[in-house]
């Protein structure tokens, strides 16, 4: 995925507002299982896997998997990516 190919996605995937909420709250906790971003958002379990799978999707979510639950963390290298970009943007 070419830098601008990953801007693009990550815009579109904090561009709905239970997305962005799941990442605002994985900044302050660090990780979260499913079942707390459930909680977080008071969203069906199928519409929450959606939404996890755009965040993943995008690069800006990493998932791995604990026997049958799936641990959610943010991807720092790729938050730094669109750190930097939208710092050049703001520059410009």
């Amino acid at each position: 995925m070419t830098n601008d190919d990953f801007i693009v996605k990550a815009a579109k995937a904090l561009g709905d507002k239970n997305r962005l909420k799941i990442v605002k709250e994985l900044a302050k906790r660090g990780t979260m299982n499913c079942s707390e971003t459930e909680k977080l958002t008071s969203l069906a379990q199928p519409t929450m896997s959606h939404h996890i799978q755009l965040l993943v999707e995008s690069g800006l979510v990493s998932v791995e998997k604990d026997g049958r639950t799936s641990i959610l963390s943010l991807n720092q290298k790729n938050i730094e990516a669109l750190t930097v970009f939208l710092g050049k943007v703001a520059d410009a």
